[in-house]
């Protein structure tokens, strides 16, 4: 929760990018359709778990908006660079893939794409655990013992 604290902040002080609250309805919408036939099974897994329909699209809506803010903030900068892949490839897929399916030829354009998105997410996952640590020493964190009650 502190770093959700956090990162609300610096979405408020930098003036990052926030998602609308339409953007999440499809999803929304998508979900409900797959999960759940009828509205009426929805409104009744809701009240199941003693949630109501605006806490999951707030939640939603927040999840959007830290998907963004980590996109903008710390997946803009990564540089992932061919021999970054390579070297992934050679010490992680190929490896997986050979005990996986011996025998067959593993071909690292086949797997190009997914190495440079999880370097990416890795790398992104780093420096925004860097900067939540630095965030976290300039940034008085006072926990009130009655919250956890």
């Amino acid at each position: 929760m502190v770093e959700q604290v956090l990162i609300r902040r610096e979405l408020e002080v930098s003036r990052y990018p926030v998602p609308s609250a339409a953007e999440v309805a499809p999803v929304l919408e998508a979900f409900k359709k797959e999960r759940f036939p009828k509205d009426e099974d929805y409104q009744s897994a809701l009240a199941e778990y003693g949630i109501a329909d605006p806490d999951v699209k707030d939640l939603l809506l927040w999840q959007r908006t830290l998907l963004l803010f980590i996109e903008v903030r710390f997946q803009s900068g990564v540089q992932v660079t061919d021999p970054d892949i390579q070297d992934y490839f050679d010490k992680v897929v190929k490896p997986a893939a050979e005990a996986a399916h011996p025998g067959q030829p593993i071909d690292l354009e086949d797997y190009s794409d997914r190495i440079e998105q999880t370097i990416t997410g890795q790398r992104a996952d780093r420096e925004m655990n860097t900067w939540l640590k630095e965030a976290r020493t300039h940034t008085e964190i006072v926990f009130h013992d009655e919250v956890f009650r």
